[in-house]
């Protein structure tokens, strides 16, 4: 199991996982290690998906789900993807979550909060990508990638 959480109130970031193991980030190190400008960028989309999780936590885990089997996040770079061998199915799979995400945020919130949520959560996906894409090269001419976690390494496609 792993578990990610956010204090916003001390800047403090978690990763937990089941076998004991887990690992604390200071926002002042994010800050320290890559500038204002990707803290700033991290912390406003963490800060953007803690309001969706507060609303309830089902919603990213449905749309975890989704961009799991989303063609295309995993490449930042000049990254290999798998290859699919049957796209059709995973189209309609992901498709039937989408559709399973939106009923369930339009039932609990409403068809006006709905819009709001799903835009959002679209949003902070391509930021996301974006930021790892920019962390991703700031790591390359500064850290070597044996000194970084294996779950951001796995995200960034580092060997």
């Amino acid at each position: 199991m792993f578990l990610f959480r956010y204090d916003s109130k001390n800047d403090i970031y978690l990763e937990k996982y089941s076998t004991s193991d887990s690992f604390i980030y200071y926002g002042s190190d994010i800050l320290e290690a890559h500038g204002i400008d990707i803290y700033t960028r991290c912390t406003l989309i963490i800060r953007s998906l803690r309001s969706i999780v507060d609303e309830d936590r089902q919603i990213i885990q449905l749309a975890l789900v989704i961009f799991l089997f989303s063609k295309g996040l995993a490449s930042l770079t000049d990254t290999n993807e798998s290859l699919l061998v049957n796209h059709q199915q995973v189209y309609h799979v992901q498709n039937h979550f989408v559709e399973q995400l939106w009923f369930f945020i339009e039932k609990h919130f409403g068809s006006i909060k709905v819009i709001r949520i799903y835009s959002t959560l679209v949003s902070q996906c391509l930021r996301i990508q974006t930021l790892l894409r920019d962390i991703q090269q700031d790591l390359y001419e500064k850290i070597d990638p044996c000194q970084i976690p294996p779950i951001i390494r796995s995200l960034m496609n580092l060997s």
